[in-house]
């Protein structure tokens, strides 16, 4: 079976991982598991939010870090929950949340939503 990333092995999912830390400790972390649970929103982001969520809904002292850039379904999770930073390894322009035509993951949005996050791409040394 192939094995993509550090969460374990997956059978042809997309090679997508994502992990919450709060205050420089480790939350939460999710791999892509949309095809093997039959479920479009098994996106990693939304599972590691998810699975983060179980302690609060508030995540506003948190950094997400993931290798693909959050689809618009997951920058609208990320807003929701206040996560305050988010680390991205690789764009995806076609509907990533800050580099598409729809910078959900960014934009300033009325009423109670929080502030954007800081959204900082990942350089390798």
């Amino acid at each position: 079976m192939p094995q993509s990333g550090p969460l374990g092995p997956r059978c042809s999912e997309a090679a997508v991982d994502s992990a919450i830390a709060r205050r420089g400790r480790f939350l939460a972390g999710a791999a892509e598991e949309v095809k093997s649970l039959c479920d479009p929103t098994a996106r990693a982001e939304l599972m590691a939010t998810r699975a983060a969520c179980q302690r609060a809904l508030e995540l506003g002292d948190c950094v997400l870090y993931t290798t693909a850039e959050p689809c618009w379904m997951c920058a609208y999770a990320i807003r929701l929950t206040g996560i305050r930073k988010v680390v991205i390894a690789s764009p995806v322009p076609t509907v990533g949340g800050t580099s598409s035509p729809h910078p959900i993951l960014t934009l300033p949005l009325p009423g109670r939503w929080p502030p954007p996050p800081l959204v900082v791409r990942w350089q390798r040394c």
